[in-house]
Order: C-alpha cells, then structure tokens, then sequence
C-alpha cells in the first residue's frame, strides 16, 4: 500500500517534470523562430538600404 502511494506521488511529479521541460522547450523554440525572423528581416533591409547607395 505504502510503496504503491510512493510509486504513484514519485509518476505524477515526474509527468509534472516531463509536462514543465516539454512547454519550456516548445517557448524556447518559438522565441528562437521570432529571433530568426527578425534577424532576416533586418539583413534584408540592410541589403535594401545597401542596393540603394551603390547606385
């Protein structure tokens, strides 16, 4: 009964644990994909702003 009570506190926290790393990878993730965008975005201005003075 005891080890059963244990087993099942020790599965929660550790569905807990895998639930916690899963959502913070995934916002990780996506502010990594925002920061990409934003870098493209400003090398390609960059290169706009560029284009234009060597004409």
């Amino acid at each position: 009964m005891f080890k059963n009570i244990q087993f099942r506190i020790i599965l929660i926290f550790f569905v807990i644990g895998i639930v916690l790393i899963g959502g913070l990878g995934t916002y990780f993730i996506m502010s990594l994909n925002g920061l990409n965008a934003q870098i493209q975005e400003s090398q390609i201005a960059r290169n706009r702003t560029s284009y234009r003075k060597c004409k």
